[in-house]
């Protein structure tokens, strides 16, 4: 009976409820695209992050990422790498060394970080082999690390172009390297370089040499310092996270932890996104509850004649708050359809930045996608409805707090 009371009154005055419901549905329709692009943008951003050189997961051993040091190796590296490979969301796994120490080219001399990687496994976990960038002068295109290497054949290096500049070289010129060893010897080595690879936005110059290699001249054995996971989707590394198993101080970090300041900002726009919905949220609480407030001072006299009857103040408040029920829920519903149906359109192809493109770890950010969540089809809209009955209480109390006697007596 209340319902239908309810939709009755809400079809009493079609055109104000038509605008309150197209005020609630377009508030829906911003919240869900916009939401749908951001989180769609987040997604890939953080993926092309973890693509250009650090992965979406990686072993260490425990405290190695604050204070990496050539003698923190990880207990089982090949028990780990089997469990990771096991793993059906695991697309890709390389192994890594790594030290700091003093690259020397003619009279100039540079501290950075010279990292062995395998040259066949690492492309496919990150971008880094597609990172190459041409020599200007003189024109040379450069290469990626061989696989194999004769035993006559100079060591290969790949420098950034922030350590080759400062050391003026070029590709062919020989790089001479200075460390010490995991067995506390000083090292010296000299490499050929085969190729010059974009920085990105790392402070530490780099330097890239075969895995083997740098073992090798490390004295590491077979020992690795990383594993570096590729994962099918970001979804992926929490439930990768929570089924492989590691040998005792060994730690599988997830790429949030590996570059805090990347999910730092994601989490600080993602503050802004929510001022909007906050904002949209306001716009749908005063629009229904002026809606509400009109419908009960034009009702009042049907309520005094409800009350008179016997009806309780309780069940007008509920025939208030189902009337707001309504409007709120077939609003939200539409408009959820019509925003999620946009992200879905939009997909992976998303919306174009034409000129705004812009190169990132070897890849070109040109479009920013779009997807449809949890948070943004199902739990906002949910919340934008809730919130549109609560904007209902005010008017709903207050028609349940009339004086029969009184309201008989008013016109309308």
């Amino acid at each position: 009976m209340l319902t239908k009371i309810s939709w009755r009154n809400l079809r009493r005055r079609p055109l104000r409820s038509l605008l309150t419901g197209m005020m609630i549905v377009g508030g829906t329709i911003m919240v869900v695209f916009s939401l749908g692009v951001q989180h769609g943008s987040y997604g890939m951003i953080t993926d092309l992050a973890c693509k250009s050189g650090l992965g979406h997961l990686q072993v260490q051993r425990e405290g190695f990422l604050d204070k990496p040091t050539i003698f923190k190796t990880l207990k089982d590296a090949p028990a780990a790498i089997a469990a990771l490979e096991a793993d059906p969301a695991v697309v890709g796994v390389s192994g890594r060394v790594e030290v700091g120490g003093l690259f020397a080219h003619g009279e100039r001399t540079v501290g950075g970080l010279l990292m062995g990687v395998d040259p066949v496994k690492e492309g496919t976990v990150t971008t880094l082999p597609k990172r190459l960038v041409p020599q200007l002068d003189p024109p040379n295109e450069g290469a990626w690390l061989p696989a194999t290497r004769g035993e006559d054949d100079p060591l290969p290096v790949v420098l950034d172009e922030t350590l080759a500049n400062k050391l003026k070289a070029k590709i062919g010129d020989e790089i001479s390297f200075m460390s010490y060893g995991a067995d506390g010897s000083i090292i010296a080595e000299l490499f050929v370089l085969i190729g010059l690879m974009d920085a990105g936005d790392g402070d530490t110059p780099l330097a890239f040499t075969r895995l083997q290699d740098a073992q090798a001249l490390l004295v590491l054995g077979d020992r690795l310092h990383r594993l570096v996971v590729a994962v099918k989707a970001l979804k992926d590394v929490k439930r990768v996270q929570r089924r492989v198993s590691l040998a005792e101080g060994d730690v599988l970090l997830g790429w949030d932890e590996v570059m805090p300041g990347l999910a730092k900002s994601i989490e600080s726009d993602r503050a802004g996104g929510y001022i909007f919905l906050i904002i949209v949220l306001l716009v749908v609480l005063l629009g229904v509850a002026n809606t509400m407030l009109m419908s009960v001072f034009e009702r009042t006299r049907e309520f005094g004649v409800l009350l008179a009857l016997g009806t309780s103040p309780r069940q007008i408040v509920a025939m208030t708050l189902i009337e707001a029920g309504w409007l709120s829920a077939l609003s939200v519903l539409v408009g959820a359809i019509i925003g999620g149906a946009l992200n879905a359109w939009l997909g992976e192809g998303g919306i174009p930045l034409g000129e705004y493109s812009m190169d990132f770890g070897g890849m070109t950010i040109d479009r920013m996608p779009a997807i449809n969540d949890t948070l943004g089809l199902v739990v906002i809209p949910a919340v934008i409805m809730i919130f549109g009955v609560l904007a209902a209480l005010m008017p709903a109390l207050r028609a349940a707090k009339l004086d029969p006697s009184k309201a008989l007596r008013i016109d309308g």
